[in-house]
């Protein structure tokens, strides 16, 4: 929802932070992703990488979900569902770091 008010608002407040530079909110995010990456690698639950980099790569991933989820809904498909789609990421993100 934040995200999309600032969509709706100011859209270009959140360019740089999509083109050209991290935010400290991306980096916080960062942070987090990474240690529960480091964890999962330890417990083996998630497959073993670069931290920083899957880290990263599911940021980008996520932040194209939440920045353009509803670009590619459709409310009269089920199957095209903003849900839908969030079970899809979900299953992206699953087979991604599985091991």
């Amino acid at each position: 929802p934040l995200f999309h008010k600032i969509v709706d608002v100011d859209p270009e407040l959140l360019l740089p932070y999509v083109l050209d530079r991290r935010g400290a909110s991306q980096e916080a995010l960062l942070g987090l992703l990474a240690d529960a990456l480091r964890e999962g690698h330890a417990d083996g639950s998630v497959r073993a990488a670069h931290p920083e980099r899957q880290a990263r790569s599911v940021l980008l991933v996520v932040q194209s979900f939440a920045l353009s989820l509803r670009t590619m809904t459709d409310a009269d498909d089920p199957e095209l569902s903003g849900a839908a789609f969030l079970a899809e990421l979900r299953t992206i993100l699953e087979r991604t770091l599985t091991p």
